[in-house]
């Protein structure tokens, strides 16, 4: 069994309906039923972002203020162009004080800036002292980036090292797994939070239910059914399995449409031993939901 605090709870579907497979709205009382059980099994980290329109409101339906809520900021071009960094603070700060109203949290544990890793130098450098500041401030515990585009990551962390990366890990996209990078992020102490874990669902699907446009990647589909039929292992068992076999990874974000599904992660069997074959993909139109 995992333990419960490897978990962060991702609250998109709170916003919309999110995934790819299996949409559903979320109705106030689910996401209760949802925010309760969590809170039962000891699990405070939640995984929000300033875009998820009307989640924070329904986060703060339950009048719990040690929720231990991780952040997404995201910059325009337009938010960047020609901005001091006096403003670009303030700019931040705003952001995050409407936020912590509307939660009603004391602060946040930590703020992630989406694709940190595609800005031009001078911008990074102007955020970078920015999060270092406001950390000081003791506004928020932790700062890092929610990472979408490996390239030059490792001069990312090099020059502007944070504390957390936020990125996606799956039995498909195993770009984390570089050698040189996982030292880098290791002599660093830079934490890992894994996100798209089933890929938003696809992973767990049956072969008969892929979604057409992705049937051109029907053969490793093929594969990764297969194998999971031959091992006699659930394809649920299996991601967790795969995503907690990696030592590097502090903790592995989770969405759920219900409260059933999460009781299912939770309880769901790990088998620490494991041998994987090589789904590796690197077709970002695959393992790159934005893309989709």
């Amino acid at each position: 069994m995992i333990k419960k605090n490897k978990f962060i709870l991702g609250t998109a579907q709170f916003s919309k309906s999110y995934g790819l497979i299996g949409k559903k709205k979320l109705l106030i009382p689910d996401i209760k039923k949802i925010l309760k059980y969590v809170i039962k099994k000891r699990i405070y980290s939640l995984d929000n972002s300033l875009n998820y329109t009307g989640s924070q409101k329904k986060i703060s339906l339950l009048k719990k203020k040690n929720w231990q809520i991780i952040t997404k900021l995201k910059f325009s071009k337009k938010n960047l162009i020609k901005k001091d960094k006096k403003f670009l603070k303030s700019y931040v700060l705003k952001k995050i004080m409407l936020s912590k109203k509307e939660l009603n949290i004391q602060k946040f544990d930590v703020l992630l800036i989406n694709n940190f890793e595609i800005f031009n130098y001078n911008s990074k450098k102007k955020i970078y002292q920015i999060l270092k500041s406001i950390k000081k401030e003791k506004i928020i515990n932790k700062f890092g980036y929610s990472i979408y585009n490996f390239k030059k990551l490792d001069k990312t962390i090099k020059d502007f090292c944070p504390d957390v990366i936020q990125c996606s890990y799956n039995i498909f996209d195993r770009r984390l797994n570089d050698k040189k990078l996982i030292k880098l992020i290791k002599k660093k102490r830079v934490e890992i939070h894994a996100r798209s874990i089933f890929l938003q669902g696809l992973l767990l699907c049956s072969l008969n239910h892929v979604p057409k446009k992705f049937q051109k990647w029907k053969k490793i589909f093929l594969k990764w059914e297969k194998w999971t039929k031959e091992k006699k292992i659930t394809k649920l068992e299996a991601c967790l399995s795969f995503a907690f076999s990696n030592k590097h990874i502090n903790k592995v974000v989770i969405g759920v449409k219900d409260v059933t599904e999460l009781r299912e992660i939770l309880n769901t069997k790990i088998y620490k031993k494991i041998r994987f074959p090589s789904f590796l993909m690197k077709d970002k139109n695959l393992i790159d939901p934005y893309k989709w």
